[in-house]
């Protein structure tokens, strides 16, 4: 398995950056993990987006799901040139939001509704849901191929899930939206520390994403690397 970056900020990009979107490619599947702004260009730069075999929406925010409508229309723009395409496997939850609407009714996905402990198989590949902290319902996603589990906690504040996800997987990309300083228990989301805790409980390697665009970006990734996590660059591949 190998991960690719393509928008690592949250909740809007740094000047000419992307928000939440990952490519997974396991055995000979792609997975999209979330589809932020820009996801789709830099998706675009490495395979066609048809290529797909699942979208991964981890909750229904902005940051995560601005580009649906962009995958729609593309795959709708494919059906009326007679181009033909498998469908890609959509994975959400219903929460009602704009970006289901625009799932829902099109005819261009195949949903898989996700809830906490739902598993899902294909070609090889196992796929477990947990849901986790913030104030969207958000679900993290652990892939297996049978050798190795990576696993994408979606955003989230510390939580008792966290231990599942961990305790699972070999590595984890992980919200890390806070230094240890701008932390609390009421934020929507982890704090770098947290993730170092949870590696070293577990020893799993974390990655650190949903990046905060208001850090300086040599700041953020020496305050990451002390930490020895990995820090989420656009473009990085990073080997499971």
């Amino acid at each position: 398995m190998n991960l690719t970056a393509l928008g690592v900020y949250g909740p809007y990009p740094k000047k000419n950056c992307g928000t939440s979107s990952y490519l997974l490619k396991a055995g000979d599947k792609n997975i999209l993990l979330d589809a932020g702004e820009g996801s789709f260009s830099r998706l675009s730069a490495i395979i066609p987006p048809e290529e797909l075999d699942m979208i991964f929406l981890s909750h229904s925010h902005f940051d995560h799901t601005a580009d649906v409508g962009v995958y729609n229309y593309y795959f709708e723009s494919l059906s009326k040139k007679g181009k033909p395409f498998d469908k890609s496997i959509i994975a959400y939850f219903d929460d009602g939001s704009s970006s289901v609407s625009v799932i829902k009714n099109s005819p261009f996905f195949v949903p898989f509704a996700i809830s906490d402990g739902a598993v899902l198989n294909m070609g090889g590949l196992s796929f477990e849901f947990h849901r986790v902290k913030h104030p969207a319902i958000t679900h993290s996603i652990t892939v297996c191929d049978g050798v190795r589990r990576f696993s994408y906690t979606g955003d989230t504040n510390d939580c008792d899930a966290l231990d599942i996800i961990y305790s699972k997987s070999d590595v984890v990309l992980a919200d890390g939206c806070f230094l240890p300083e701008d932390w609390s228990e009421i934020k929507p989301h982890l704090s770098i520390d947290i993730i170092k805790n949870y590696s070293l409980k577990w020893g799993a390697r974390s990655i650190v994403g949903h990046l905060n665009p208001d850090y300086d970006g040599e700041t953020l990734e020496k305050e990451i690397s002390e930490r020895g996590l990995l820090m989420a660059k656009e473009g990085k591949v990073f080997e499971i």
